[in-house]
Order: structure tokens, then sequence, then C-alpha cells
């Protein structure tokens, strides 16, 4: 397995190893890692509850929705590359703003980390909605699913490494300024090393080019473009869109109230919640480097049924076992069928439709998962003031499972179809 994935990386594109190193570098550090550990607990030493974690929460990810869908139509118009170094640069002062909230007056520390959020979740979008059709330009078809899963696993690798590091660093910081972990201080510290790794990401992807041509799009792909179908193909955008909605519902409440949960439920210190994380991430690698086989044997669209089912069915042990190890045991689940599920959902939406509509495909799809997100953090946080963590993880679960019933009657539809041409 490991040949096929060296043969497949070491006839790539340059700029196929320069994705994987900005996607290392944002992972560690904004997009999951150290800012996954620690922006949230960052929340809560401000002096706010859950509900104001759901609240910020919410907010960012329907800044990312709204910037998911600029993000497709830029992409369309403007181009892939330049589109994603423009989000890179935003992402860059989003992360910047992140640690000056604690200078903030208390009374405007709300409205400044939804401003962080505001510029952070956009650059965030408009880089990821365009980095895939870009990743999908600069790869042949024989070898997109290595290529993609393998993108997957150096995200979760750099997860694990961001999420141990976030583990550890506030305590070190809490010693050296001769403060508490209660404090709010070590947690911003090691917030400010985030713009570091994000400026490292954009002079990284300043190195990538244009490819001279496009990859090949498949016999399909090339029929859709000659017959002029575009209309019938926003359908398909839209409805994919509102599957990766219900499907992505449990993710979201795991990975948003996670640490909250650990922090203020089951008492568990921020080292060990960082512990946790990375664990999941880890486990997640070689979930996602086994995942091209799994599609090779069971379908792309196969393969993102029966994982979502079972990112549902890990929700259970999250929501009704209350301790620290049950609750751990769930989110590996959670992430390592998502990180099946998702290479594979992102292989199978962009190939359904026209070159041309791919950054609109991925816009409409980012900004499904985007409100999805929003969605439970807005509703989780007011859920868990009043009914308890359970319910809005159970509920997660439920709106999951919905979404792979969906995903597999679009599949028998579109199967059938087939058989009548």
């Amino acid at each position: 397995m490991l040949t096929g994935y060296r043969q497949s990386l070491r006839g790539s594109h340059r700029n196929v190893l320069l994705l994987f190193s900005v996607s290392a570098l944002l992972s560690f550090s904004a997009d999951g890692g150290i800012n996954t550990v620690l922006f949230n607990l960052y929340i809560l030493r401000l002096g706010f509850g859950p509900d104001t974690v759901g609240l910020i929460n919410g907010v960012a990810t329907l800044f990312w929705a709204s910037g998911s869908l600029l993000a497709g139509w830029l992409g369309t118009v403007w181009g892939v590359r330049k589109t994603a170094l423009a989000g890179l640069l935003l992402t860059l002062v989003g992360a910047v703003l992140v640690p000056a909230a604690g200078s903030v007056p208390f009374a405007q520390r709300v409205a400044w980390l939804a401003l962080c959020a505001l510029v952070g979740y956009i650059g965030l979008s408009l880089y990821f909605v365009n980095a895939l059709p870009y990743l999908l330009q600069v790869t042949d078809v024989k070898n997109r699913s290595n290529i993609f899963a393998a993108a997957a696993a150096v995200s979760a690798t750099a997860m694990v490494a961001g999420g141990l590091t976030g583990g550890v660093l506030p305590g070190l910081f809490a010693s050296a300024l001769g403060v508490t972990m209660t404090s709010p201080e070590p947690y911003r510290w090691t917030l400010a090393l985030v713009p570091l790794f994000v400026f490292a990401a954009v002079l990284v992807f300043m190195q990538t080019r244009d490819p001279a041509g496009h990859a090949e799009q498949g016999a399909a792909v090339a029929e859709a473009e000659a017959g002029g179908t575009f209309g019938a193909m926003y359908g398909t955008i839209a409805l994919l869109g509102f599957v990766r909605f219900l499907q992505v519902a449990a993710l979201g409440g795991g990975l948003t109230f996670f640490n909250v949960y650990m922090d203020t439920e089951l008492a568990v210190p921020t080292f060990w919640v960082g512990v946790a994380l990375a664990g999941a991430r880890l486990a997640a690698v070689p979930a996602a480097l086994l995942g091209p086989a799994i599609s090779r044997r069971l379908g792309l669209g196969n393969t993102v049924v029966v994982a979502s089912v079972l990112v549902a069915v890990f929700v259970l042990p999250l929501a009704l076992v209350h301790t620290p190890l049950a609750a751990s045991a769930g989110l590996i689940g959670l992430i390592v069928f998502s990180n099946i599920r998702y290479p594979a959902f992102n292989i199978y939406m962009l190939e359904v439709v026209p070159a041309k509509l791919r950054p609109m495909m991925s816009g409409v799809n980012e900004m499904a998962a985007g409100l999805s997100f929003a969605v439970v953090a807005l509703v989780g946080g007011v859920v868990i003031v009043r009914y308890g963590y359970p319910i809005m993880f159970l509920a997660g679960g439920a709106i999951t499972l919905l979404g792979s019933f969906v995903f597999a009657v679009v599949l028998r539809r579109r199967a059938f179809a087939a058989q009548l041409e």
C-alpha cells in the first residue's frame, strides 16, 4: 500500500507537494491542532460559558458558510489559485487578532471574537474551497484517490502534532508567567504562535504555479460539458450540498463541544484534552490511507454511506457513557470514519460536474458544511444549557444518519438512471 502512495507522489505535479505542506501548516495551527484545542478554552477563561462558546462558533461557521459561496464564485471568475492565496492572507489577519481579545474591555470581547471569526473563517473558506479543485486540477485520474487520501493523512498528522502542542504549551506558559491554568494568559500566548505558522503557509503557497493544462476529466464530465447540461448540474450541486449539510452534523457537535464537555463536565485537565484530540487525529491517519482500498472495493458512493453510518454509531459512547475514556473513544470514531468519508465524498462530488463548475460545487458543499456546523453550534449551546450534552450529541448523530439515508437514495436513483441510458 505504501509503495503505491510513494509512486503516486513521485509522479505528481510539484504543486501537490506544496499543497501538502500548506495543509500541514494550517492543520497544525489555525485549522485544527492548536486552535481546535485551545480556542474554546480561551473563551471560557475570558469569563464566558458554553452558550457563548456555541454563539462564537456558530457565528464563525456562518462566516465560513457565506464565505464558501463567495469563494466558489471567485474561484470560477478569478481563478482558484489567486482566490486561495487571498484566503490565506485573510486567515493570517484573523490569527493575529485572536490573542488580542484578552486586552479588549470585557463588554466588547464577544464582538472582538466575532470579528476574529469573520476574518479568519472567511479566509479559511476562500482557501479550502479553491484548494480542492486546484488539487484535482494537478492530479491524474489514476492517482486521484491516493493523492486525496494522502492529503487527509497529512492534515490529520499535523493536527496530532498541533493538538499535542496545544495541550502542553499552556502549562509551560503558566509556569513561566507565574499564573494558574484558570487564567487566559497561557492560552493567549500559545494562540499567539498560530500566526507564525499561517505566515509560513502563505510563503509556501506563493511557490505554487498555475498548471499548463487541466487534468483529465473523465468521460462522464466531458460528455456533460459537450452536452450543455449545466442547468441540470446546478440541481446536482444543490442536492449534494444538502447531503453534506446533514452528514457533518455529528462531527460538528463533537468537534465544537468535546473540549468544553471534557473541561466542564468531566473535569479533565487541558493536557489530557489535547492528548485525546491528538489521539483521535492520529487514529485517523491510517484510516485515511485505507480509504482508497475501501473505495475500490465498495465504490466511492457506498464508502461515503457506510462511513457516515459509522460516524453516527460512535456518537453513542460520547453521549451515553459519562467517562473521559468513553468520550475519547466516541471522538476517535467520529474523526476516523469522517476521514474515510471526506476524501471519497470530495472526489465523488467534484467528478460528477464539469471542470468549470468544480469551484462552485466545492463552494456550495463547504457552505453546507459551515451552515451545519453553525446550526449545531448555535442551537447546541442552548440545548446543552437546557437539556445537557447527551441530547445535543444524540441529535447530531440522528441528523448524520438521515444524511446517510438521503445519499443512499441519491446513489440508487443515479444507478437506476444509468441503467436506462
